[in-house]
C-alpha cells in the first residue's frame, strides 16, 4: 500500500466512524420495537369495547408507524413513546384522528430519523400553526384507559407506571386559567400542552378498560 493510499484509506475511516457512531447514539434514544400481535393488543386495551371494536390499528416500526387493521367508524389505536421505555396506548376519536393522530404520527418519523424529543415537538406545533396539519373542528376525544400503559414524567424524566385511567378532550390553545383548573392536578380535570395547537382537558375516570395486571403500579 502506498502513503496516497494509505492516506485516502485513513481520511475515509474517519468519516465512517463518526457516522457510524451517531447512528449508534440516535439508535439508542428510539424505543424498542415490539412483536406486531402484541402492540396490536396494547393499543386496542387504551379504548372501551365499542371503539376498539372498530377502530384502526397502527404499528411502531422503524421509520414510524404503520396500519396494519382498517377501522369502520373513523376510530384509531396505537401505542405512542414519548421516553424510550414508554408505552402509551391510546385510542383517538373520528375528529383526533384527522386532526391529532397525524401529529402523533408526524412527530413519531422525526424521532425515528434522529430528531430529539424537543426538535420533533416544536416541529410538529408548526405545523399546526402554519395549517400543515389540521386543528380539531369540534372537541376531539382520546382515550387512555390500559391498565398496562408505562408513563414517564418526561421525555427524560421518572417513570410514573399506570398513572390514572383516563380521557382526554381536545380544544386548542386552551389554558387553566380559561377553566379555573390547576395544571397536573388529578383531583380536578386540567388542561395539558395549555396553549397549543394540541392542548387537551386530561379528565380522570374510574375505571380501567380491563382488570389491572397483578404488580402493576399507578399514583394516586
Amino acid at each position: 500500500m502506498t502513503y496516497a493510499t494509505a492516506a485516502r484509506a485513513v481520511a475515509l475511516a474517519l468519516t465512517i466512524v463518526p457516522s457510524t457512531t451517531i447512528a449508534a447514539q440516535q439508535m439508542a434514544h428510539l424505543p424498542p420495537l415490539l412483536p406486531e400481535e402484541r402492540e396490536i393488543e396494547l393499543a386496542l386495551s387504551a379504548g372501551p369495547s365499542h371503539v376498539a371494536s372498530g377502530a384502526a390499528v397502527y404499528v411502531l416500526r422503524r421509520g414510524g408507524y404503520a396500519k396494519v387493521r382498517d377501522g369502520s367508524r373513523g376510530y384509531s389505536c396505537l401505542v405512542e413513546r414519548d421516553h424510550p421505555r414508554s408505552l402509551a396506548p391510546i385510542c383517538y376519536d373520528s375528529e383526533a384522528s384527522v386532526s391529532i393522530l397525524p401529529g402523533a404520527l408526524r412527530l413519531a418519523e422525526l424521532r425515528e430519523a434522529g430528531f430529539s424529543y424537543g426538535e420533533a415537538r416544536d416541529s410538529v406545533l408548526a405545523m399546526y400553526r402554519s395549517g400543515r396539519l389540521p386543528v380539531p373542528r369540534r372537541p376531539a376525544m382520546s382515550y387512555m384507559l390500559s391498565a398496562e400503559q408505562e408513563l414517564y414524567a418526561a421525555p427524560d424524566g421518572p417513570r410514573v407506571g399506570a398513572w390514572h385511567p383516563h380521557v382526554m378532550i381536545y380544544s386548542p390553545f386552551l389554558t387553566n386559567e380559561q377553566i379555573g383548573a390547576l395544571p397536573g392536578d388529578p383531583s380536578q380535570p386540567f388542561v395539558a400542552e395549555e396553549g397549543t395547537p394540541i392542548s387537551h382537558i386530561v379528565v380522570i375516570t374510574r375505571e380501567w378498560s380491563r382488570p389491572q395486571p397483578a404488580g402493576t403500579s399507578h399514583s394516586r
